[in-house]
């Protein structure tokens, strides 16, 4: 079951098959044929609207070249030329009603990332060269002797079990770059907890990316481009639903120009078909990302290493 948001959409689209790709081929499909019905219907609507101000005119004509013999028979004509033409124009304000055009169903939530040349690094560029041999949380030791090496436009993933301490270690080493302040690595962030942060914010979606760029018009796009309708991009972020917060954080990652990518779990309230533009961006990605995620697809497509938090350190699985 696939839910849309939106006044003219499909709210519910149920699927019945199996497997993520055969859900997009059958959902694709069904955009396609919606799109069909919408546009007959609206064919349909323009021949009514046509026929509707024809038969005004003739009966308009008609009325003129009619003679009544007296008033009496003038007042019957008139009553009932009115109550014909009431009744016709009713029947075709019917078929003209809204509330009878078909549901869309539409890739509404599919977005479009667009790269900045900035972001791109060399092959043989050292991003990140990383190593403790104690990772604790005040006197908790979490791991030993943890080691990270990421060159070139790597793109590495850290699974491992939850409470594990995998935010608390990219906030480490995302502390450590910081440290660093070496002027080649430029790093783009987007926490876990976002929403906590958001959530009683009076700040829109365009206030908060005017602290990257003054020009409104390239803001706008860049949300027309992430799915926004105009009204949701002035409204109160802490009113936007958490696919739309999760959009405007990574629209301000991409007006940063990062070369490197930090993101924890980064897809966890995307929709799928959103999921799919954003990994496709990030495996598009001319940079560098270091990726905190469970979720298989990000693992599977995106992923050039996957380690996995383990108690004595990181795990080189794939």
């Amino acid at each position: 079951m696939f839910l849309q948001r939106g006044k003219t959409l499909k709210p519910i689209y149920r699927y019945s098959g199996n497997g993520y790709k055969e859900f997009l081929k059958e959902f694709e499909d069904e955009v396609s044929h919606s799109k069909e019905k919408i546009e007959a219907f609206k064919k349909e609507q323009k021949k009514q609207k046509r026929e509707l101000a024809e038969f005004k005119e003739k009966f308009a004509e008609k009325s003129k070249k009619a003679k009544p013999q007296n008033a009496a028979e003038k007042g019957r004509v008139n009553r009932g030329e009115k109550k014909a033409l009431q009744q016709i124009t009713q029947k075709k304000q019917d078929l003209l009603n809204d509330k009878d055009k078909p549901e869309a169903v539409e890739l509404n939530e599919s977005i479009r990332l667009l790269v900045p040349n900035e972001c791109k690094v060399s092959n043989g560029k050292v991003m990140l060269q990383f190593e403790t041999p104690l990772f604790k949380i005040k006197d908790r030791v979490l791991s030993k002797n943890i080691k990270l090496y990421i060159q070139g436009p790597e793109k590495v993933v850290i699974i491992g079990d939850n409470g594990k301490g995998k935010s608390t270690l990219l906030n480490e080493i995302l502390t450590y770059l910081k440290n660093l302040n070496d002027s080649s690595v430029n790093v783009g962030y987007l926490p876990q907890n976002y929403q906590e942060t958001l959530e009683n914010s009076t700040l829109s979606p365009v206030d908060i990316l005017k602290k990257h760029s003054d020009d409104i018009t390239t803001i706008k796009t860049l949300l027309g481009h992430m799915n926004f309708k105009r009204d949701d991009m002035d409204k109160s972020i802490s009113l936007l639903s958490g696919g739309q917060k999760c959009k405007t954080l990574i629209t301000s990652l991409l007006l940063q120009k990062p070369n490197f990518l930090f993101l924890d779990e980064p897809t966890n309230n995307l929709y799928p078909l959103s999921n799919r533009a954003f990994r496709q961006f990030l495996i598009d990605f001319p940079g560098a990302a270091l990726i905190i995620s469970h979720d298989r697809m990000v693992i599977n497509e995106v992923a050039t290493k996957v380690y996995k938090l383990t108690n004595n350190g990181l795990e080189l699985i794939k």
